[in-house]
């Protein structure tokens, strides 16, 4: 099913890991054209995934029925570039029980 603000919605299950040929092609004459230094093989293609909220935005709070748990999701493609910060936050909140940073616009009670 396609949503087309967040992309084709899935499971791990489900999904397609089959490489699309079409795409591929496409990706390989994009890159000779930018890198054209580069060496090309198959073997670098892979289907991933990644999770996105309804507002694009993280999930950094407590489980609201375990309070022992934390959540850090949502991060979709662009999480890696805060991923220092978030394990910090989350380091915090476990070893502390809070963190100095300002998270409340990421807590789960803004989808309530």
């Amino acid at each position: 099913m396609a949503d087309d603000n967040l992309g084709t919605i899935t499971d791990p299950v489900a999904i397609n890991r089959d490489i699309n040929l079409e795409t591929q092609a496409m990706l390989k004459q994009w890159l000779e054209q930018v890198m054209p230094e580069t060496r090309w093989t198959e073997g670098e293609f892979a289907t991933c995934m990644y999770t996105l909220t309804p507002d694009r935005d993280f999930i950094i709070d407590y489980h609201p029925a375990h309070p022992r748990v934390l959540i850090g999701a949502g991060f979709s493609g662009h999480g890696f570039k805060f991923s220092t910060l978030i394990g910090r936050i989350l380091s915090d909140l476990a070893m502390a029980g809070r963190t100095d940073y300002p998270i409340e616009p990421f807590h789960l009670e803004r989808f309530r």
